[in-house]
């Protein structure tokens, strides 16, 4: 596991590489990491596939699904209050009360997930029709045990579970979508699609609840029906393409939402009212695009920079964002062994009126601050990549560049938990030989990642807490950053049979 990350004074002291993931305390007093702190997991997929063309204008597809997978994360956790793994207090040989220790645990999933889908396509020379329905099930079981205990008396069942929940998942989607061709440049489009979502959990959940003194009851049952429609149009005349669109898209919240946020305030679906508008020219040397956008939101989920016990970032709906800009993609190519290709996408995301709740202790007694409008977590403004290629007789050398703005890990505009920008390149070398040794071609590669050696960060966590200090409420922000490897290269043979 490495997904804790580190704050900055950790990393100063004991380096970028620090992971305190599995990290603990021996009893000699020094400092030690358990070896088998690691997420062990295992997926199967069975699929059974059909296509079938039907004359010449119509096709058919068809699939049955099956995926099945299992499995758990074992961690070492420190100093963690007995009760909440279902365990009691105990007096240790001075006669102290104990009420916390070291343990390790072991959380489980076990999950099934079945369905089918058909779709169907017709195609002429002025219509282009597809439709299809599918039907899934996804249900899952999850469950924590208490592996061991350090110095605890009492007694314990061997891998006694803490907490035990299922959740049950049906979907139902249908589709249609057309193109027509109204003349030889000029064509329009639909895309309708409905679904309707039932979703279970129930059970005990991996949460505390202190009020009551035991695991958080999980009795959620949420219905949704979505549409979903997607209108445009197209232009092309020889070299030049147009086209404009409008879309709703709409997203039920994930299980993570609903039993790691605040329980306070149910998670709900999400809206998207997508606008586009875009202009690209194409040629054998020079091709060009320009793409803009705006997206408004209703009820988005955006990360708060949390994250849970496990590791899972924590999402919020807030009621009213958006996501706006500018796209550019570029192509640059005067010679068959020469290629420049340049994107850019220039945004403003931003929440309308935030509120920031900060909570003393465990979803606990909220005070709030109206910041106003506030760039979205995670959300840079400025990201453009730059890629040279050169091919030459078998021989292939490309320098691809990627620039990343700043972005904040919180919805709170800190400074506290921002990302600074950053640039990064990756230089890529092969060499093809063609029939040899009674292949069809023999690729050897190598490619050296962040080559110039760019110290920097390119995700992390933040949150913010209180505590009463003389009556006073004082107010503290913490974050973790994830360093990115400096320079590292991998290599690799391809053949060709």
């Amino acid at each position: 596991m490495a997904w804790d990350y580190a704050s900055l004074d950790d990393m100063k002291k004991f380096g970028r590489r620090y992971n305190p993931c599995g990290q603990y305390t021996d009893k000699d007093g020094n400092i030690a990491y358990y070896q088998d702190q690691n997420d062990n997991y295992i997926q199967h997929h069975f699929q059974l596939l059909l296509s079938q063309h039907i004359g010449d204008r119509w096709n058919l597809n068809a699939a049955l699904h099956y995926t099945a997978d299992k499995g758990y994360y074992d961690q070492y956790k420190t100093n963690r209050t007995l009760k909440e793994y279902g365990l009691s207090d105990y007096y240790d040989k001075d006669g102290e009360r104990i009420s916390k220790s070291d343990l390790i645990r072991l959380k489980n999933n076990v999950n099934d997930f079945y369905g089918a889908q058909v779709s169907i396509n017709y195609r002429d020379y002025k219509w282009n029709v597809s439709g299809g329905l599918s039907a899934t099930n996804f249900h899952g079981h999850h469950f924590g045990q208490v592996k061991w205990v350090r110095n605890y008396e009492g007694p314990i069942d061997p891998l006694q579970k803490y907490y035990d929940n299922t959740g049950d998942k049906y979907d139902i989607n249908a589709y249609m979508r057309a193109t027509y061709d109204m003349s030889d440049s000029f064509s329009v489009f639909a895309d309708l699609q409905y679904r309707h979502i039932d979703y279970k959990i129930q059970g005990e959940s991996d949460n505390y609840d202190w009020n009551t003194e035991s695991p958080a009851a999980l009795d959620i049952h949420r219905r949704w029906n979505f549409f979903n429609p997607k209108l445009g149009v197209n232009y092309v005349s020889g070299n030049h393409r147009a086209f404009a669109s409008w879309a709703v898209a709409q997203k039920e919240p994930t299980r993570d939402n609903f039993t790691d946020g605040d329980p306070h305030h149910m998670p709900e679906s999400e809206r998207l009212n997508d606008f586009e508008i875009g202009y690209a020219f194409n040629h054998r040397i020079f091709s060009c695009g320009v793409n803009l956008y705006y997206m408004l939101y209703k009820d988005q989920l955006v990360a708060t920079g949390e994250l849970s016990d496990t590791g899972n970032p924590i999402s919020v709906n807030v009621p009213d964002s958006y996501r706006m800009g500018v796209e550019v993609q570029t192509i640059f190519k005067p010679a068959e062994w020469f290629e420049w290709q340049f994107n850019l996408t220039c945004s403003r995301n931003r929440i309308k009126n935030f509120v920031e709740y900060i909570y003393e202790d465990e979803w606990t007694n909220p005070i709030s601050f109206d910041l106003g409008s506030t760039p979205i977590s995670f959300s840079p403004d400025l990201i453009f990549n730059n890629t040279f290629s050169f091919n030459y007789k078998g021989g292939e050398l490309a320098l691809r560049s990627n620039y990343v703005g700043r972005q904040y890990m919180t919805n709170a505009h800190s400074e506290d938990a921002r990302l600074d920008a950053y640039f990064i390149s990756d230089l890529q070398l092969g060499y093809s030989f063609k029939k040899i040794a009674g292949m069809k071609e023999l690729k050897l590669g190598l490619t050296v990642y962040n080559v110039f050696n760019k110290k920097y960060f390119n995700n992390g966590y933040a949150g913010a807490g209180y505590y009463v200090e003389n009556g006073e409420k004082v107010i503290y922000r913490y974050a973790g950053y994830a360093a990115q490897a400096p320079a590292h290269l991998m290599a690799t043979v391809t053949l060709r049979f």
